[in-house]
C-alpha cells in the first residue's frame, strides 16, 4: 500500500501566496483557473486534491526561485 500525497491545507496556500507575493489573479492565471476557485480552495470551501498539489508545487517554484 501506498499512502496518498499529503493534501496541503487553504489557510496554509494562502499564507505561502502571500509569502510569495503572489496575488489571487496571478495564481489563478498560472493555474488555469479562476480567482474564485483559489479563493475558495484557499478558505476550505471546495476541495480539490489535484489543484491544491499543483498550486503548493507552483508557489514552492516561486519561494524557491
Amino acid at each position: 500500500l501506498v499512502e496518498p500525497a499529503a493534501v496541503p491545507a487553504g489557510s496554509d496556500l494562502r499564507m505561502k501566496r502571500e509569502t510569495s507575493g503572489a496575488t489571487l489573479s496571478t495564481a489563478a492565471e498560472a493555474l488555469l483557473t479562476s480567482i474564485t476557485t483559489i479563493s475558495r480552495l484557499e478558505r476550505a470551501k471546495t476541495f480539490d486534491t489535484e489543484l491544491a498539489l499543483r498550486y503548493e508545487a507552483w508557489l514552492h517554484s516561486r519561494l524557491v526561485a
